[in-house]
């Protein structure tokens, strides 16, 4: 397989995979997240992964009450 080749096969792949597109948000946090959070590799991760299970418990606990 050539570099062309290889390129559009990972490009493929990678589109085939493609999660939903992130938005930048803005926000004020106490200083006590923040800093629990620095304590990771890639903090910002970290506090996205964290919103998102929030956020799914919220919508399960949601589909319980009806």
């Amino acid at each position: 397989m050539n570099e062309t080749e290889r390129f559009w096969e990972t490009t493929n792949k990678a589109l085939a995979t493609r999660k939903e597109p992130l938005v930048h948000v803005n926000m004020r946090l106490p200083q006590e997240v923040v800093n629990f959070y620095k304590q990771e590799p890639n903090y910002t991760k970290a506090m996205r992964e964290a919103l998102v299970k929030v956020m799914q418990m919220r919508k399960e606990e949601d589909d319980d009450d009806r």
